[in-house]
Protein backbone atom coordinates (compact mmCIF):
# COMPACT_ATOMS: atom_id res chain seq x y z
CA UNK A 1 0.00 0.00 0.00
CA UNK A 2 2.67 2.24 1.13
CA UNK A 3 4.57 1.78 -2.83
CA UNK A 4 1.04 2.14 -4.06
CA UNK A 5 0.71 5.84 -2.20
CA UNK A 6 3.85 7.03 -3.20
CA UNK A 7 3.77 6.73 -6.54
CA UNK A 8 0.52 7.94 -6.83
CA UNK A 9 1.81 11.13 -4.75
CA UNK A 10 5.33 11.23 -7.43
CA UNK A 11 2.50 10.86 -10.44
CA UNK A 12 0.27 14.13 -8.80
CA UNK A 13 3.41 16.20 -7.98
CA UNK A 14 4.31 15.89 -11.83
CA UNK A 15 0.97 16.07 -13.21
CA UNK A 16 0.77 19.48 -11.05
CA UNK A 17 4.12 21.10 -11.51
CA UNK A 18 3.56 20.27 -15.98
CA UNK A 19 -0.33 22.02 -15.52
CA UNK A 20 1.47 25.21 -13.64
CA UNK A 21 4.01 25.08 -16.65
CA UNK A 22 0.71 25.08 -18.96
CA UNK A 23 -1.15 27.85 -16.95
CA UNK A 24 -0.71 31.69 -17.89
CA UNK A 25 1.02 33.91 -15.60
CA UNK A 26 -1.48 36.27 -13.59
CA UNK A 27 1.73 38.11 -12.11
CA UNK A 28 3.81 40.53 -14.98
CA UNK A 29 7.30 39.91 -15.61
CA UNK A 30 9.83 41.33 -13.25
CA UNK A 31 11.71 44.28 -14.65
CA UNK A 32 14.92 45.70 -12.68
CA UNK A 33 15.82 49.27 -12.23
CA UNK A 34 18.20 49.89 -14.88
CA UNK A 35 15.98 47.75 -17.25
CA UNK A 36 13.45 50.65 -16.33
CA UNK A 37 15.37 53.06 -17.05
CA UNK A 38 16.56 51.99 -19.99
CA UNK A 39 12.99 51.39 -21.50
CA UNK A 40 12.82 54.64 -20.51
CA UNK A 41 15.07 56.43 -22.50
CA UNK A 42 13.91 54.77 -25.50
CA UNK A 43 11.11 55.28 -25.12
CA UNK A 44 11.68 59.14 -24.76
CA UNK A 45 14.32 58.74 -27.54
CA UNK A 46 11.39 56.96 -29.89
CA UNK A 47 9.01 59.80 -28.88
CA UNK A 48 11.14 63.08 -29.23
CA UNK A 49 12.38 61.27 -32.86
CA UNK A 50 15.89 62.56 -33.32
CA UNK A 51 16.66 65.35 -30.31
CA UNK A 52 19.95 66.62 -29.68
CA UNK A 53 20.21 64.56 -26.27
CA UNK A 54 18.01 62.73 -23.81
CA UNK A 55 18.56 64.51 -20.30
CA UNK A 56 18.95 62.48 -16.94
CA UNK A 57 16.34 63.81 -14.49
CA UNK A 58 17.85 65.03 -11.64
CA UNK A 59 16.62 66.51 -8.44
CA UNK A 60 18.50 68.51 -6.81
CA UNK A 61 18.21 68.49 -3.24
CA UNK A 62 18.56 64.64 -3.89
CA UNK A 63 21.94 65.08 -5.88
CA UNK A 64 24.48 65.05 -2.58
CA UNK A 65 26.19 61.42 -2.07
CA UNK A 66 24.66 60.45 -5.50
CA UNK A 67 26.53 58.34 -7.53
CA UNK A 68 27.86 58.66 -11.41
CA UNK A 69 28.96 56.76 -14.42
CA UNK A 70 30.88 58.60 -17.05
CA UNK A 71 30.52 57.15 -20.47
CA UNK A 72 33.91 57.82 -21.13
CA UNK A 73 36.07 57.29 -18.44
CA UNK A 74 38.93 60.64 -17.61
CA UNK A 75 42.59 59.77 -16.34
CA UNK A 76 41.13 56.07 -15.88
CA UNK A 77 38.29 57.13 -14.22
CA UNK A 78 34.75 56.21 -14.69
CA UNK A 79 32.64 56.13 -11.20
CA UNK A 80 32.33 59.28 -9.29
CA UNK A 81 30.22 61.13 -6.14
CA UNK A 82 28.77 63.78 -5.83
CA UNK A 83 30.76 64.98 -2.16
CA UNK A 84 29.82 68.50 -2.00
CA UNK A 85 26.92 71.09 -3.44
CA UNK A 86 27.92 74.92 -3.75
CA UNK A 87 24.53 76.88 -3.44
CA UNK A 88 23.86 80.48 -4.95
CA UNK A 89 21.75 83.25 -2.74
CA UNK A 90 18.45 81.44 -3.60
CA UNK A 91 19.33 78.26 -2.09
CA UNK A 92 19.78 76.99 -6.02
CA UNK A 93 22.54 74.70 -6.83
CA UNK A 94 25.54 76.24 -9.34
CA UNK A 95 27.98 73.51 -8.70
CA UNK A 96 28.51 70.43 -7.59
CA UNK A 97 32.13 68.95 -6.40
CA UNK A 98 32.65 65.41 -7.72
CA UNK A 99 35.21 62.50 -6.08
CA UNK A 100 36.53 59.86 -8.07
CA UNK A 101 36.01 56.63 -6.38
CA UNK A 102 39.18 55.00 -6.99
CA UNK A 103 41.73 57.75 -7.31
CA UNK A 104 40.01 60.44 -4.39
CA UNK A 105 40.32 62.90 -6.80
CA UNK A 106 38.13 66.18 -6.69
CA UNK A 107 36.98 67.96 -9.11
CA UNK A 108 34.02 71.10 -9.59
CA UNK A 109 31.44 70.74 -12.57
CA UNK A 110 28.47 72.02 -13.57
CA UNK A 111 25.09 70.12 -12.01
CA UNK A 112 23.44 70.33 -14.96
CA UNK A 113 26.35 68.66 -16.61
CA UNK A 114 25.01 65.46 -15.39
CA UNK A 115 21.95 65.81 -17.07
CA UNK A 116 23.42 64.98 -20.34
CA UNK A 117 23.03 61.19 -21.26
CA UNK A 118 25.75 61.61 -23.42
CA UNK A 119 28.42 62.09 -20.61
CA UNK A 120 27.44 61.08 -17.88
CA UNK A 121 25.29 57.74 -16.43
CA UNK A 122 23.11 57.77 -13.35
CA UNK A 123 24.46 55.23 -11.08
CA UNK A 124 27.26 52.84 -11.27
CA UNK A 125 27.49 50.98 -14.48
Amino acid sequence: MNRRKKSNQILKARAKKANAKLAPQSKPKYISKADQVKLAAESSQNAIGSSDQVMNKINPKKLLNSKWTAVTPMNKEKHFLVTGLEFDEDDGVVDCVIEAVMSKRCKSIEWEQLKNTEKWLQGWK
